[in-house]
This record gives structure tokens, sequence and C-alpha cells, in this order.
């Protein structure tokens, strides 16, 4: 009855270990039914033996849950076998050695094949009992390797789901934060067309109104009304550098280096200093933040009017070079200066020094024959979230300077509608639009 218990328990542990419900599913059936078939003749057994003196019947129920063990046991090696289950296989190796020292039992139950005198060590082995617990042992050691493995491979598989877990949380993070960042460049586009369409076309009507008033006027004009023109020309050109640091189809070296230039030789155009721009041919395909090309272009602005004011040079040199970083090197032929007495652009170079450190660049000023301001910047990624603020701080300042000249817009407007010169600026506002003085609104 014990036994017949125990293999209950086993049978039911068995079909937990290899999980025969999801992956073996006829191998499930068997089992239920050999677990119904044990519980019958078990319930059998125990009626017999306690209510009747039938001891026939006893050992034919015995011997018959014996033979149907062996039969159970000899099914499942022919199906596992054909079963690519590693767990199984130690399953099947276990059965194997206890259906075998089973059987090596039974024959030397019934009849020894040697026999050991009884002072001999090696006698145990002329009983029957020996080998079967040999079996079990075995089956037991197959079992328990079985079980390691299990626990090893559920190990692995744990950590490869954690894994897994980890590559899509981070798979996740990196498309949210793909996803705010074509927003943040669909924002900065819409911002910068924004600002071309809508404070380009005020700003050039401020700079149309000015020079149309200055015509107008003649001899009899104010000095307002100049500084109106070449604030509105000065904020065009800054408003251009911004939009242009804005759009994210610029963020490219080429992009950089061809602006650097069209600003570079646009600035010396009408002054004695002639601008010689070396870059490379073709200039390599390589990315490159808004920000970096923000304060590099401010960089080269700065050294560009250095240059202008303070070198007394004929000839100043913009030389290009992009290798594993991209190299600007800006030299004169000036009078130099003094790297004791810098006092009359201090500023300047500091501002650069710090500008090329937060986009993770380089900096020097070498005083040989002239000048030369050299700026080196690598082309890794960094996330700084400085040019935004910077941009944002840029853009109010334009805003501010567009509204103090609509101001100073209408003040001019103002006293010419009482001064003797209004007959000459006072044709109708919708005139025809060839006509300037439409523009005097």
């Amino acid at each position: 009855m014990i036994q017949s218990a125990g293999f209950i328990f086993y049978i039911y542990f068995f079909r937990k270990f290899l999980n025969t419900s999801d992956r073996y599913p006829f191998l499930e059936v068997v089992l239920k039914l050999a677990l119904l078939v044990i519980a019958i003749c078990l319930l059998s057994f125990t009626l017999v033996y306690f209510f009747t003196s039938r001891v026939i019947a006893l050992n034919s129920i015995e011997n018959g849950v014996k033979e149907f063990l062996l039969a159970l046991g000899i099914f499942f090696i022919f199906y596992g076998i054909k079963r690519k289950d590693i767990l199984m296989r130690y399953l099947i190796l276990g059965q194997a050695c206890l259906i075998f020292f089973s059987l090596l039992s039974l024959v030397f139950i019934i009849k020894p094949l040697f026999v050991i005198s009884s002072d001999n060590p090696l006698s145990m082995f002329d009983d029957g009992l020996v080998y079967y617990e040999i079996g079990l042992i075995l089956e037991l050691a197959f079992f328990l390797l079985g079980l390691a493995y299990k626990n090893r491979m559920e190990i692995i598989q744990t950590v490869l789901k954690r894994e897994q877990l980890k590559l899509e949380n981070e798979r996740q993070a990196f498309e949210r934060q793909m996803t705010i960042l074509a927003a943040k460049q669909e924002e900065r586009n819409r911002i910068s067309a924004d600002m071309h369409d809508e404070l380009g076309s005020g700003v050039t009507a401020i700079h149309l109104m000015s020079e149309v008033i200055k015509g107008k006027m003649k001899k009899e004009t104010y000095p307002e009304i100049p500084k109106i023109s070449n604030s509105a020309s000065e904020l065009l050109n800054k408003m251009n550098m911004i939009i242009w640091t804005m759009i994210s189809s610029n963020d490219s070296v080429e992009s950089l280096v061809t602006y650097i230039r069209q600003y570079a030789l646009e600035y010396f155009e009408n002054t004695e200093i002639a601008c010689h721009f070396i870059m490379p041919d073709p200039i390599p395909s390589l990315e490159i933040s808004g920000e970096k090309r923000w304060n590099i272009f401010l960089c080269v602005k700065e050294a560009l009017n250095n240059s202008l004011k303070h070198s007394h040079a004929q000839n100043i040199k913009v030389d290009v070079m992009i290798d594993n970083a991209l190299k600007i090197t800006i030299a004169d032929d000036g009078v130099g200066f003094d790297p004791e007495n810098t006092r009359l652009f201090s500023n300047g170079l500091k501002n650069m020094k710090k500008r090329m450190g937060a986009i993770d660049g380089t900096f020097r000023i070498e005083n040989k024959v002239g000048t030369k301001a050299i700026l080196k910047c690598g082309f890794n990624q960094r996330k700084i979230t400085c040019i935004q603020t910077e941009t944002v701080q840029s853009q109010s300042s334009l805003l501010h300077k567009f509204f103090e000249m609509y101001a100073s817009c209408r003040q001019v407007r103002d006293f010419l509608l009482h001064s003797e010169n209004y007959e000459r600026c006072s044709r109708p506002w919708n005139a025809n639009p060839e006509d300037h003085a439409g523009v005097c609104r």
C-alpha cells in the first residue's frame, strides 16, 4: 500500500515536472489513466487485506500492479526516446536503470547466479533486494540531475526574460526620445518659418519705410530714421542667422562651412582686407547639432570682427580642415596683439573659449606673424540644452528690437503728420504698390 501511494505521488510530480498538460498531451492522458488504475488497485488491495483473508487475491493484485508499472516504465522509455527533450532524457535514464536492476533483482530472488560465503563482505550481492535498491538510487540520482538541469534552464530563462524586458524598456525609451526629438525639430522648423514669414516681412517693411522717409525728407531728415534703417538691417541679418541655426535640415558640416564661407566673403567685401577661404572639396557628409553650428559660427564671427577692427591686416585666410574633428583656422598678416594687454577684446576671447568649451571644443590664439585663431570641435553628440535657451533668448531679443523700431516708426509718422512736410508723404495708403509713398504707412 505504501509503495502504491508513493507511485501515485511520484506520477503526479512527474506530470508537473515535465509539464505534460501543455507539452505532451498524449502522455498526460496515459499518466492520468495510470493514476486511476493504481488508485483502483490500491483501494482493492486495502479492502481485501482488511476485510478478507484471501492471500492469493492479494498476491495477484500486488503482482498486477508491479507488472503494470513495468509496462508503464517501458512505454515511457520508448515514448521519450523519440522526443528531443534533455529533461526527459534524464528521467528515461533513471527509469531504465530502475527497470534493469529490478529485473536483475527478480532473477536473484528466483535463482542466485553465484553464491558467496557469508563471511565475505561481498556476500550482500547474493541478495536480490540490493540490486533493486541500486536501481532506486540510480533513478533518484538521474532525477536530481534532471531537477538541477531544469532549475538551471529556468534561471537562464528568467535572465533572458529580464534582459528582453530591459531591452524592450530601452527601446521604448529610445522611441520616446526620438518622438520628442522629432517634435522639437518640427517645432524648430515651424518657429523658423514663422520668424521668416512674419518677423522677416515686418522688419523688411520697416527698412523700406525708413529708406522711403529719408528720400521724402531729403535735407530735413532726423537722426532716428538712419538708426531705424541700420537697426532693421542688423536685425534681419541676426534673424536670418537664427533661422539658419534652427532649421534641422542644416544640421550638417557642409551647411556650416558653406554658411561661414558666404558670411566671411560678404563681411570683407567692401573692406581693404582680402579674404581667402580654403575648404575641402568635397565636404564630407557629417552631421553636427544646431548648438555646435551656432557656437562655432559665433566664434568665427567674433574672430573675423577682431581681425577687421584691430589687425590692420591686408589679407585674412580662413582654412577649414575636416578629419576626425572640424578644425577652423583664421589667420591674418596684421600687427598681431600683445597677450598681456588684451583688454580691448578680452571679453570676446573669453566668450569664444566659453562657447567652444560648451560643445567639447577647443580654442587657442597664436601670435607669430599676425594673429591666428584656431577652433577645433569633434562630431560626437552631447546632450546639452543651452542652445535652446540661447535661441529663445535671441528670439526674445529680436522681438524686443522689433517692437522698439515699430514704436520709433510710429513716433516718426506722428511727427510727419504734424509737420509742414506732410504734403510730401500724404498720398493714400492704398495707392499703387509700385508707388513707394504707399510704404510710408
